[in-house]
C-alpha cells in the first residue's frame, strides 16, 4: 500500500522520505496539516 504523501513534501526526495523515522513522519504531517488550517483562517 502506497502513501499519500501531502503536496507540501513533494520538495522532499521519496528516497529521503522513505529513509524518515515513522515518528518524524508524524509530527511533520500533523504540522503541515496546522499550517494549512491556520492559512485557511
Amino acid at each position: 500500500m502506497e502513501e499519500k504523501v501531502p503536496n507540501y513534501l513533494e520538495e522532499v526526495p521519496p528516497k529521503d522520505w522513505e529513509r524518515t523515522p515513522a515518528s518524524v513522519k508524524k509530527l511533520v504531517e500533523e504540522m503541515g496539516q496546522r499550517i494549512e488550517t491556520l492559512e485557511k483562517q
